[in-house]
């Protein structure tokens, strides 16, 4: 692309790409090919003139990022493409090159982390001559550990980077270069809903908030993001409330949008009165079309429009449970409206990546700030799974092993329809959804599922459907957060209330009973059992003690010859 030989590259931030990841720990993977070397610049929407640069040699094996450089003499087929791998944690960012790092910067040299550590990310490209592409474009979230938080964003596109007279640098592509959806499986997503598209008319009032029909948030008093397109004559407003609506004394949080006017961005917070008149502002009328995004994280939140980051202004302490949007005057219509919670995290799963408002929640990948244009916004994503596999660490003795259904002669599989699991009571609550049957006639089974959840987990199983109503079934507690696994016959009545909660995790949980044993697996080791032969376990329910559980990929295999 379009450096022509210069010692500074050109970058075309007309075409710079979006990176969803809202801390400094994030990885972006491509294909090159090795017709030229390929620069990049990394920089923030709230820092637009900071930057990281690097230099990525496929073609010259110089490789840069800011001053730190090196030569490799790692030699590639030039007629091949290479994968190549930005990579940044606490410590550094780095150029991966097949696996093979070849550059660091560390993060104290430079503090880039002071610009990269939040908020909406770009990385343009560059490169030595005409011609050079950029394909398979991904990029990944992850967590303090290096691991994947979210399902990646990336791009089926191939980005092709031309120079022009004036040596800069001009990019194409065969579809559209944000990160768009991919398919993945084994993946956490974060917790978010999906609106209709709503028409507010304020003709006859000033900010005509819909009071009928809130916009409920799946996570009351936490972090979100909040995306949606707005079409729009003149300037509106987003009102952030209680669950007590916008009358509450509590008060209500203002934001306007003073996208048509071009006013300053200004926030108000206080009661709103019902049936008092506002005054009619100097108003100005342009038709307008955006994206915007808003996101409440660290105590403020931060107002993107078309990817550019416009104003941000300090919460209230009300506890914002629902919102509403209206225009200052005339029509106005905001589509493609989702919410994304920032700290709910659980697994995903293709049937629940589009659920609608009418359902409590739904499932979508992050890509809370990676949209600019308005099909893009927290895009949602599916995923695929593979029951191929299906073993549990399960043993009648004090060793585990690993069981799995090829070693017996008869098994079958039952897959078990992915459901969302919620709870407030502080005690298991089995009645929120159908029980699960066990398919097997008097055999071992396993029960396998990936689940995510904010607290501890309940499971009951019971000979007959009435049965949970009464104290004659087996409860085991799932101790994710409290270390404490339990299996005894009965309502466990003793747990502890402390430490029952925290964090979205994720875990692949197996139950087992197998020759009168029931074993209590976690991510592959088993940390209970309980001998027992009293009565058949023909149902299994399930129960957070206290928020919201999502469970994916369950199977239940039966392990004998009965099946």
């Amino acid at each position: 692309p379009g450096s022509n030989g210069k010692p500074v590259p050109s970058y075309d931030d007309s075409q710079r790409i979006n990176v969803p990841c809202d801390s400094i720990f994030f990885n972006v993977s491509f294909e090159v090919d090795q017709t030229s070397d390929i620069f990049f610049k990394i920089s923030s929407a709230t820092s637009a003139n900071l930057s990281v640069v690097g230099q990525i040699g496929v073609f010259s094996g110089n490789y840069a990022l800011n001053e730190q450089s090196r030569s490799s003499n790692n030699a590639n087929p030039q007629d091949g493409k290479v994968n190549v791998s930005i990579v940044s944690n606490a410590k550094s960012i780095s150029i991966v090159v097949n696996g093979v790092p070849e550059v660091s910067l560390d993060i104290n040299s430079t503090n880039y982390d002071e610009y990269l550590s939040s908020g909406l990310k770009f990385i343009s490209f560059g490169s030595q001559v005409s011609g050079a592409s950029i394909s398979k474009l991904m990029a990944n979230c992850l967590n303090d550990a290096g691991e994947c938080i979210v399902v990646p964003s990336s791009s089926s596109s191939t980005l092709t980077i031309t120079s022009t007279s004036s040596g800069s640098v001009s990019s194409s592509t065969d579809s559209d270069t944000s990160l768009a959806s991919s398919s993945a499986s084994n993946e956490s997503c974060y917790v978010s809903s999906l609106y209709s598209d709503i028409t507010i008319n304020s003709d006859t009032k000033n900010h005509n908030y819909d009071i009928s029909n809130p916009l409920t948030l799946p996570c009351a008093g936490e972090d979100f993001a909040i995306s949606f397109t707005a079409s729009t004559d003149y300037d509106f407003r987003i009102a952030f409330t209680t669950s007590g609506g916008l009358f509450d004394p509590a008060g209500a949080y203002q934001i306007s949008i003073n996208i048509v006017s071009g006013s300053p961005y200004q926030s108000t917070s206080g009661a709103i009165f019902q049936n008092v008149s506002s005054k009619r502002d100097l108003f100005v009328k342009r038709a307008s079309l955006n994206d915007y995004i808003i996101i409440r994280s660290g105590g403020y939140y931060s107002i993107y429009v078309d990817g550019t980051y416009k104003s941000k202004f300090k919460v209230s302490k009300i506890t914002v449970s629902q919102f509403y949007l209206a225009p200052f005057k005339g029509s106005a219509t905001f589509s493609n409206i989702q919410t994304q919670c920032s700290n709910r995290v659980v697994p995903c799963d293709s049937s629940l990546s589009s659920i609608t408002e009418s359902s409590s929640t739904s499932i979508f990948s992050d890509s809370t700030i990676s949209s600019v244009s308005s099909s893009d916004s927290l895009s949602s994503y599916s995923t695929s799974s593979s029951d191929s596999s299906l073993t549990a660490s399960v043993s009648s003795s004090d060793n585990s092993s690993s069981i799995s259904s090829d070693e017996f002669s008869c098994s079958s599989s039952s897959n078990i329809p992915c459901e969302i699991y919620s709870n407030d009571l502080l005690t298991p609550n089995y009645s929120n959804s159908s029980p699960i049957q066990v398919p097997c006639t008097d055999s071992d089974f396993i029960f396998n599922a990936k689940v995510g959840s904010d607290s501890d987990i309940f499971i009951s199983l019971y000979q007959e459907v009435n049965d949970i109503q009464s104290n004659n079934y087996i409860e085991v507690q799932v101790g994710l957060f409290s270390k404490s696994n339990i299996i005894q016959l009965g309502k466990l009545y003793t747990h502890s209330m402390a430490n029952l909660n925290g964090k979205s995790t994720m875990k692949n949980i197996s139950l087992s009973y197998i020759n009168k044993v029931i074993s209590l697996s976690i991510d592959g080791e088993r940390v209970t059992n309980l001998s027992f032969d009293k009565f058949s376990l023909s149902y299994i329910s399930i129960s957070p003690i206290n928020g919201l559980t999502s469970v994916v990929q369950g199977s239940i295999v039966c392990l004998s010859s009965s099946c």
